[in-house]
């Protein structure tokens, strides 16, 4: 007799199989059978004999978002009917509060309290990292403020685009800050040219 591995169910006459929340190793890959592993998210893997995902995942572990689903703060959330219209939508917000501070910085406002905003939303986006219990409107909430941290995720570029590795998504979260602020000094830089031009 061998002690019934951790993350599985043992049972009498009977191989292990995987605890919900657990994964079977040996149905993906070629490792041992008695390996069992946690899912991140717990919710991913349905466990039982043949280790089945929840309908939004896929592969090994069910670390990977199913077809038509995009991966939203470390879950998978179904696409939305229109994916065009979540870049449409930020791209207009973007625009609007590019607007909204020029016509402050042209009144000469003071926009300290902002920034303080835009600050705080983004300390209470971070929550979302926590694997906590949280309610369903604080998971929605988290997701709307990381908007603040410049999140690619709230485009769902995997319905938009198509199907994004671990990397291409690693690069691209990591490189949308730097192709912002890119932007934002290329716009700064033409302005600057064509006042000088011009005056």
């Amino acid at each position: 007799c061998e002690p019934c591995p951790s993350c599985a169910l043992c049972r009498r006459g009977e191989p292990p199989q995987a605890l919900p929340g657990c994964y079977q190793m040996s149905k993906a890959t070629s490792v041992p059978t008695d390996v069992f592993v946690p899912c991140i998210p717990g919710e991913a893997c349905l466990g039982g004999p043949d280790s089945s995902c929840a309908e939004a995942y896929e592969e090994a572990r069910c670390a990977t978002c199913a077809t038509k689903h995009y991966c939203l703060d470390g879950r998978c959330e179904q696409c939305p009917e229109l994916p065009w219209l979540l870049p449409l939508c930020i791209g207009f917000a973007l625009a609007c509060v590019s607007w909204l501070l020029r016509w402050m910085h042209r009144i000469k406002a003071n926009v300290t309290a902002i920034t303080i905003g835009v600050d705080f939303f983004q300390c209470i986006s971070i929550f979302a990292a926590f694997d906590l219990a949280w309610p369903r409107e604080a998971e929605v909430l988290f997701a709307y403020l990381s908007a603040f941290s410049f999140n690619i995720e709230l485009l769902a570029p995997e319905c938009t685009v198509g199907g994004w590795s671990y990397e291409v998504r690693f690069m691209a979260l990591s490189a949308a800050p730097l192709v912002l602020a890119a932007i934002v000094a290329g716009v700064t830089m033409l302005r600057t040219v064509l006042s000088c031009c011009g005056g």
